[in-house]
């Protein structure tokens, strides 16, 4: 009896991560979720019964190959399954002629080599919880992809259940195939640390309290350092601050057309550094639940989710860049309902539906040009700056749909900001 992998797993406690070398450039997160999920992946499972419907105690449970059998045997021997101690290991022929007895009830079971006889069973177990069992001992929690502009860099990472899970598949498909390369599996190196400074805006105020402290106390002696690390400490806090502090500038010029106007697509602005893309997840997912799995995050703006080609697609605004960072280092290629997700940056598309805005005051903010596009559901706010850093008295407004971008022509094709009359048009980027 064949079973699908869509029941409720198991609460993970001890994950482990194992590093996948070798990866094609093709290769995506589901891609390798698929690879290790198919070659763990329980076949069937078979529980032997007496004529009265009972368990006999051992039932047969077949996997891919003689690697992952062995790795399951591994893995499940000596689990406890009903309240009882199961035995696994490989099954053996109950057709040869030594075990045939007349009056006896027998079963026929072909002898195969990635067949696994488990002992033990509870009179009362199902081949539904045999296969849970399996299931949950070899699940991949998360299959994640290195890439640099969405290209892979020949290198992921995917994370087991436990850690004698991992061990076990990585001996089990360590010189495997996979997208016509032999891949190499290993037990991931610890990482580093990571330490973000914190956004801007809680700077400001750290900053604030700290003057105030300072002028409202005497000034205490201070111990001399060194000039090695004076040096280091002066590094560490210019390159804190220049990631926080210098304001982002567009890095080519505008170039303007009689039908549209022009931006690089690779331009980096701050809407798109809190913005996320959120792809592959289950259809029954709702938009709180999107929210509450980002909240883990970070604080989260807003959730949307919309339909892009025939798939649902969300899209989340995180209230500081980096929390969207951390999301997806901590969300991309996590497995939610059988589904490795995706979880990437959200950047302007060439062929996205967006406005161009003209004659916008110097200190515009998104916030204001939100609000006054609000009916129309905007999607991305670009504000982009001269070469000399300042603004270019521009903006470009992304929709989920070509329906609000004529909408919005439409509904507002000139408006007043400021004093200043604000024309809208058409655009797009280069």
């Amino acid at each position: 009896m064949n079973y699908a992998r869509g029941h409720t797993a198991a609460q993970v406690t001890n994950p482990a991560e194992l590093y996948v070398g070798g990866l094609s450039y093709t290769t995506t997160n589901g891609k390798l979720y698929k690879f290790f999920t198919e070659a763990l992946r329980v076949i069937n499972v078979q529980i032997i019964r007496n004529p009265n419907g009972n368990c006999k105690g051992y039932g047969f449970v077949e996997m891919r190959d003689v690697k992952t059998a062995q790795c399951a045997i591994n893995v499940t021997n000596g689990l406890y399954l009903n309240g009882r101690k199961i035995r696994v290991g490989f099954s053996r022929s109950f057709s040869h002629p030594r075990f045939q007895s007349p009056g006896m009830y027998y079963v026929q079971i072909p002898n195969y080599p990635d067949q696994l006889h488990v002992g033990g069973l509870n009179q009362s177990v199902t081949e539904e919880e045999l296969y849970q069992l399996f299931n949950d001992a070899l699940r991949v929690v998360k299959a994640k992809v290195i890439c640099t502009n969405g290209v892979c860099r020949g290198f992921g990472f995917v994370t087991m259940v436990d850690a004698t899970s991992a061990q076990n598949v990585m001996h089990a498909l360590n010189g495997s195939y996979l997208d016509g390369r032999k891949i190499t599996v290993s037990h991931a190196r610890p990482e580093a640390p990571r330490t973000r400074p914190p956004p801007l805006s809680r700077t400001r105020h750290q900053f604030a309290d700290q003057t105030s402290n300072a002028r409202s106390i005497s000034v205490q002696p201070q111990i001399q350092q060194s000039s090695n690390s004076q040096q280091q400490h002066q590094q560490i806090f210019s390159s804190n601050f220049l990631r926080e502090n210098v304001s982002y500038t567009h890095p080519a010029n505008i170039q303007e057309s009689s039908s549209s106007s022009q931006i690089p697509l690779n331009a980096q602005n701050p809407q798109s550094l809190k913005c996320l893309k959120v792809s592959n997840f289950d259809i029954s997912m709702t938009q709180e639940q999107l929210r509450q799995l980002f909240t883990k995050t970070g604080e989260v703006d807003d959730v949307k989710i919309v339909i892009e080609a025939g798939n649902r697609v969300g899209y989340v605004k995180m209230k500081y860049g980096e929390d969207a960072l951390k999301a997806v280092d901590d969300l991309d290629g996590i497995v939610i309902k059988e589904r490795c997700i995706g979880v990437i940056l959200a950047t302007p598309d060439g062929n996205a539906p967006r406005i161009k805005l003209s004659n916008l005051p110097p200190n515009i903010t998104e916030d204001e040009l939100r609000e006054q596009f609000y009916a129309y559901e905007p999607r991305f706010i670009v504000l982009p700056n001269e070469q000399s850093g300042q603004p270019a008295g521009i903006g470009f407004i992304e929709f989920y749909s070509n329906r609000d971008k004529q909408r919005a022509i439409h509904g507002i094709p000139n408006f007043t900001l400021r004093g200043r009359i604000i024309s809208v048009r058409a655009a797009n980027y280069a």
